[in-house]
């Protein structure tokens, strides 16, 4: 089954968005970017440090769950943190 990286990851907002509030969606999934998934590693790009550590804390086994549910194997999270240029 080859799907492509947005469409797993199209699929499986669907179910976080029905286990959270609305805002809890939007500010902290919509940002998400799925990058690729390869030898069960998803992996996402997130905003900041910060979203990485809040998304680890609070909703990490909800999104590890909802993918190996629609993959059919065991997951593993990795995250590229967006890094601001300074200036």
């Amino acid at each position: 089954m080859a799907q492509n990286v947005h469409e797993i990851w199209e699929k499986a907002l669907e179910v976080i968005k029905s286990n959270l509030r609305e805002q809890e969606f939007e500010i902290f999934f919509k940002p998400i970017k799925p990058l690729s998934y390869i030898n069960c590693v998803f992996k996402i790009e997130v905003p900041s440090q910060f979203f990485y550590e809040w998304i680890e804390e609070h909703y990490v086994d909800l999104m590890r769950k909802t993918l190996e549910m629609q993959l059919g194997e065991k997951v593993n999270i990795e995250y590229n943190v967006l890094m601001k240029k300074q200036k």
